[in-house]
């Protein structure tokens, strides 16, 4: 997946779950005017939430298998 596919990917949501290597992982709308959850985005980038954990992951856009929103 590409940065700009995962964004359009969103609709109006405001989060979804990315999947890698099986496992779902929290990211947020870049484009919901909120400043910390557009740091997590980068061109090479996406940095997402660990479920009930609290920690994050950052991975490259070609790690991503899928996506769905939440």
């Amino acid at each position: 997946m590409t940065k700009n596919q995962l964004i359009k990917a969103f609709k109006n949501k405001h989060d979804g779950y990315i999947v890698v290597k099986g496992k779902k992982y929290i990211v947020y709308n870049p484009n919901g005017n909120n400043p910390d959850n557009d740091a997590m985005w980068t061109n090479e980038t996406v940095t997402a939430l660990i479920p009930n954990d609290g920690d994050d992951k950052t991975f490259k856009y070609s790690e991503i298998e899928n996506f769905t929103l939440k």
